[in-house]
């Protein structure tokens, strides 16, 4: 059996594995040779363990305090991620950028301030695109990558769609509680919206 602090960190990288951006690219060390096609990628170690006795009576008990870090390493690669309090239009415009390709974009207003947002990674599947109102089927393309898309229709052209926003990790550094043997929490992962 191993060691308490390798079944928590081999606890950690299970949470992590394929429920992040980094998929499966989680490792339970920190001298991990990590090559670029590796990332993004996630590495879980001890930074810190504090042990003391419980009791001094036989079976003697010990607690183990461990503080484990999570570092991401992404090389300035962004990922998707889908923001629930904004990830869908309805009814939003296009912006022409000539020719035949249109820019997605939301529209936002309060009061007489209205803003346009260009949406560079609409989510395959959702995208609906109409014109005069009239769902179009076909006629049409779109670049996921880059919220464009190219059609030689020529009417009133409006979409409907749900987004991801681009981000990054902020910090190179996360700290993890755990809350029992096999679960833990943060209390924050802070992300950066990347410009593309």
């Amino acid at each position: 059996m191993s060691h308490a602090r390798t079944q928590i960190r081999q606890a950690v990288v299970a949470l992590l594995k394929n429920n992040t951006g980094a998929g499966s690219r989680v490792y339970e060390a920190r001298v991990y040779a990590l090559q670029e096609p590796k990332l993004p990628a996630l590495l879980v170690y001890t930074k810190q363990e504090v042990v003391g006795d419980q009791s001094m009576s036989r079976p003697r008990t010990q607690q183990r305090e461990l503080m484990l870090s999570v570092e991401a390493y992404v090389k300035a690669v962004g990922f998707r991620f889908k923001d629930w309090s904004d990830y869908k239009g309805e009814n939003q415009p296009l912006t022409s950028l000539g020719g035949n390709d249109y820019q997605m974009v939301k529209q936002y207003s309060s009061g007489a301030v209205a803003v346009e947002r260009e949406i560079t990674k609409p989510v395959a599947g959702t995208i609906k695109l109409y014109e005069d109102s009239v769902l179009q089927v076909s006629g049409w393309s779109v670049d996921t990558a880059t919220g464009i898309i190219t059609t030689a229709l020529s009417g009133t052209l409006t979409v409907d769609f749900e987004f991801d926003v681009p981000v990054r990790f902020d910090t190179d550094e996360m700290s993890i509680s755990m809350d029992s043997f096999d679960a833990g929490n943060w209390n924050s992962i802070p992300l950066i919206e990347v410009r593309v």
